[in-house]
């Protein structure tokens, strides 16, 4: 492994050869300095990074840019939240995420350059703002007045409530440039799947032997060219350990899990095959971008 400091993170390169999941690729360890843990969770066409971390007990969120090497990530903000977490991005660099007020109560935003909208879905306790699309279209999460927690799309300042079908509690994800949505529902019997909502219909999704496909927090997202990424528990492993997962456009599943981590989740996937996340090694959550196709490695 090759390991060095640059300017404000940690950059480790791993080559690896897994013929499962391409012919080539390059996994990067991104670590904030300083940070109790990084996580990176949104990911644009170029490669272009966002997340969280946690520095000196204070959730920020932040953001950087594949073209230069992400020596440019830098923490940000809601302003006067005490917390953000930054969770989609798009190519035009809009981010969307969520913020916790001062009052406790968890609102989405949207950061266009400097200026920050804040955005909560009438009449819901919380709005959690988790994909944005090049329209600027958003997907997330909400609690409505029914206690239940409910996928949001949000077009042209209109709301659209998403439910899958039997569901008891619906997360929309994240958005493709053509509307697909992929998120996450759980079951009556408290059973996590994903789903992809295209064209008005719902197809389930579970990763073979997973005793969960997701959590509450997400675990399925799609990209441009109908991929598929995401996380879940295997049979007979603890609750709340993970492992990465891979759907390719002929149907296959691909399980990842980086080498000496005990924990691996994907957050995003963008149409470049790039996927980014996190995993646990030595009690350490670090962040992780997975060059998978081999193309080049950031910064060239």
């Amino acid at each position: 492994m090759l390991k060095r400091e640059i300017r404000s993170f940690a950059l480790a390169l791993l080559v690896l050869s897994f013929a499962s999941m391409a012919d080539a690729q390059g996994a990067y360890t991104i670590d904030i300095p300083g940070a109790a843990f990084t996580r990176v969770i949104g990911l644009n066409s170029q490669g272009d990074i966002c997340g969280g971390v946690q520095l000196n007990g204070v959730r920020l969120a932040f953001m950087g840019s594949r073209h230069s090497g992400f020596t440019d990530l830098t923490t940000f903000a809601y302003p006067g939240s005490v917390f953000t977490q930054c969770r989609g991005m798009n190519a035009e660099g809009q981010l969307v995420g969520t913020y916790q007020s001062a009052d406790m109560n968890f609102h989405a935003f949207v950061k266009n350059g400097p200026d920050f909208i804040s955005i909560d879905v009438p009449g819901a306790s919380e709005t959690r703002g988790l994909g944005i699309n090049p329209l600027g279209q958003i997907v997330g999460r909400y609690t409505g007045r029914d206690g239940k927690v409910h996928g949001f799309f949000l077009r042209d300042g209109s709301f659209l409530t998403i439910d899958a079908p039997g569901a008891v509690a619906t997360e929309a994800s994240g958005i493709t440039p053509q509307g697909d949505i992929a998120g996450i529902y759980q079951d009556a019997k408290g059973t996590y799947h994903g789903y992809v909502l295209s064209k008005g219909r719902f197809e389930s999704i579970d990763v073979p032997g997973a005793v969960h496909t997701g959590t509450a927090t997400g675990g399925v997202f799609m990209s441009a060219s109908d991929e598929l990424a995401g996380y879940f528990q295997p049979a007979g492993a603890p609750s709340g350990q993970f492992w990465a997962w891979l759907k390719l456009r002929d149907g296959t599943y691909h399980t990842y899990v980086f080498p000496g981590a005990v924990d691996t989740c994907f957050f995003n996937i963008n149409e470049r095959g790039d996927l980014v996340g996190r995993y646990v090694a030595n009690g350490v959550e670090h962040g992780l971008f997975i060059e998978r196709l081999g193309r080049r490695p950031p910064a060239q």
